[in-house]
């Protein structure tokens, strides 16, 4: 009873409003420190470029407006340092960034709607990458044989997964935990397994070796 009654006191109230207050303060002071990368991204969406607006569905998808996601979800802010480009980045040092690399300096085309979950360690170098990517942690999409891989659209790569080489990945496909990609793969297909194998098509179960 007298731990009940202690958690029912006003003295817990009182932390609780402390820890409200806490919170209040860390979101305000990360708005401080990433407002030069709103301002650039404001300044791009009024020069009409169309990865600034890219990054607007980028939020949408994360379900946060510009402040909370570089707060809660501060890989946006390493996805936000490649939309903007080279003007971005001695930003870094003041406004911070996330353990993740978006190749950024060759060019390559980055669909809208990127879903990003806890993707520490991931790594997205391809010679293009369609719209409403998911990845998670430890991605590799990167090359192999001095060639790079085409991303269609609408594909999610799991934990650990690695897409390697000059493939093409269709539309629609899902591509398992710690999965190997180095062939192509067709749309509406789930491939799992090192090496991969298609377990899915078009809805059905399938078992063909890539």
């Amino acid at each position: 009873m007298e731990f009940v009654d202690i958690f029912s006191s006003k003295s817990f109230e009182n932390v609780v409003e402390m820890r409200n207050l806490y919170f209040v303060l860390l979101y305000s002071l990360t708005g401080i420190r990433v407002f030069p990368l709103w301002l650039i991204w404001k300044i791009q969406l009024l020069l009409n470029k169309k990865e600034a607006k890219f990054f607007i569905e980028d939020l949408r998808v994360s379900k946060c407006g510009f402040f909370k996601a570089m707060y809660l979800k501060p890989q946006y802010k390493a996805l936000l340092y490649a939309r903007l480009g080279m003007v971005s980045y001695p930003f870094k040092w003041i406004c911070g960034t996330y353990p993740i690399t978006i190749d950024s300096k060759h060019n390559m085309r980055l669909g809208k709607g990127l879903w990003m979950e806890h993707p520490h360690g991931t790594h997205l170098h391809a010679k293009s990458i369609g719209d409403y990517l998911t990845i998670k942690q430890n991605v590799c999409i990167g090359m192999n044989k001095n060639e790079l891989p085409v991303i269609g659209n609408y594909v999610f790569c799991g934990v650990g997964s690695c897409v390697l080489g000059g493939v093409k990945i269709g539309d629609h496909v899902n591509i398992g935990a710690n999965c190997v990609v180095v062939k192509d793969v067709p749309d509406n297909c789930t491939v799992i397994g090192n090496p991969a194998i298609i377990v899915k098509m078009n809805g059905k179960k399938v078992n063909i070796p890539l």
